[in-house]
């Protein structure tokens, strides 16, 4: 994974990619964390911090796909009316 940043980009954005990438790439905690010169609880307390708002972002898509569906089967069901 590349960092991304640019201005104004915060600290709070660079640090969850490099939690993201150092999970991504190790698949555990400990050794994401040992990765990254922190205890197991400070990188776990981050990683909670931004999976909160993974979970978030998630659940948007998911609801934008679910009314994407609606909308494509409510259209599809007008042009075989007409």
């Amino acid at each position: 994974m590349m960092l991304i940043w640019n201005p104004g980009t915060t600290l709070d954005s660079v640090e969850e990619q490099v939690i993201k990438a150092a999970m991504d790439f190790y698949k555990d905690e400990k050794t994401a964390a040992d990765s990254l010169k922190l205890t197991i609880q400070q990188f776990t307390q981050k990683l909670k911090k931004h999976q909160k708002e993974w979970v978030k972002a998630e659940e948007l898509k998911e609801y934008e796909r679910q009314k994407q569906e609606e909308y494509m089967l409510r259209a599809r069901g007008k042009s075989q009316v007409a």
